[in-house]
């Protein structure tokens, strides 16, 4: 299993969330739907391909037939090779794109909680700033006793939990790219014919108008 070496430590959480974000699940989705199609569409020309092997079969009993059959045998262990490995990249971008759907969730949780927890000790510091007098002399009595005890300060140990929650996020997202690469199968390499050039090639019967001579 790969691992990512990223030291996200020295990343502020405000970083992290933005990085997060800056991925984009939708263009991943769509890439993994173009591999698809094309996966499909490669398919369906080897089902064409082996329909017209295996149909001149019987009336090609001979040793060119035999070639022919053999470079289409090929042709079409190709397209099956390469409509499979389509198959397989679209397969990772739907598994990167929900690791970084899944990412951006966690991290957002996480955001707001942190979020939360800021701003009741700037509330805190901010005596009496309720709606009305009666809730604003209550709220005040509350931030004076806050102050008092102490808890409008804001825990640095308490924020450094936040920024391990988004380290952990972002190294769960970074392994999740290493792992599909590792298994990133490569294009195969094409086996068939890549020219045909006919010899003696006769557009006409022998003796034929216009045909060539037949060889003494």
């Amino acid at each position: 299993m790969a691992e990512n070496r990223t030291d996200w430590a020295d990343i502020p959480f405000e970083l992290m969330h933005q990085i997060v974000h800056a991925e984009d699940a939708g263009r991943q989705q769509a890439a993994a739907r173009g591999w698809r199609s094309l996966a499909e569409t490669v398919e369906a020309v080897s089902a064409n391909l082996t329909r017209y092997r295996d149909r001149v079969a019987p009336d090609w009993n001979s040793a060119a037939g035999e070639v022919f059959r053999g470079e289409m045998t090929d042709v079409i262990g190709s397209l099956d090779s390469a409509a499979h490995s389509a198959r397989s990249y679209a397969g990772i971008l739907d598994t990167t794109a929900a690791a970084v759907l899944e990412a951006q969730r966690k991290m957002d949780e996480v955001s707001a909680q942190r979020s939360a927890y800021l701003e009741q000790k700037d509330d805190y510091n901010n005596l009496g700033d309720d709606n009305d007098t009666w809730h604003d002399f209550l709220d005040g009595v509350d931030d004076v006793v806050h102050n008092i005890t102490g808890d409008n300060d804001i825990d640095p140990v308490r924020l450094r939990e936040f920024d391990q929650q988004g380290e952990a996020i972002m190294r769960h997202l970074g392994n999740a790219y290493l792992n599909v690469e590792a298994g990133r199968p490569a294009i195969p390499q094409y086996q068939g014919p890549v020219a045909v050039v006919p010899a003696n090639l006769m557009v006409a019967a022998p003796g034929a108008p216009g045909a060539p001579s037949a060889p003494g």
